[in-house]
């Protein structure tokens, strides 16, 4: 009888301990799962900012080109004013040699 006795007691403690280790696990697949889904979560975030990041270098690369065309334009804007200045300046020499030329004929 009193060996039967310590065997319920044994056996009652043994389903504490088995119903706690129960309990912790449902606890920590609880947590695992969690885990996952914010790991999916994150993954998701990721992808989205590498898309992001694409798209960025991207119009990154685009706007190089464009700031190469510019340059380009203006530097062909810079030829022509300086081309229309020295122009200019050969215009301006030559009728103020013909205002000479002409003074210089009226005083004949």
């Amino acid at each position: 009888c009193a060996l039967i006795t310590v065997l319920e007691e044994k056996i009652s403690s043994q389903n504490t301990l088995l119903e706690a280790s129960a309990s912790e696990i449902l606890t920590k697949s609880n947590e695992i799962s969690r885990r996952t889904t914010e790991a999916k979560n994150y993954d998701e975030v990721i992808e989205a900012m590498k898309a992001d990041a694409a798209t960025a270098l991207t119009k990154f690369e685009d706007l190089l080109k464009r700031s190469s065309v510019l340059e380009e334009e203006r530097d062909s804007f810079s030829k022509l004013l300086v081309d229309q200045t020295t122009e200019s300046s050969t215009l301006d020499a030559n009728i103020q040699e013909i205002r000479q030329e002409l003074s210089e004929k009226s005083l004949y």
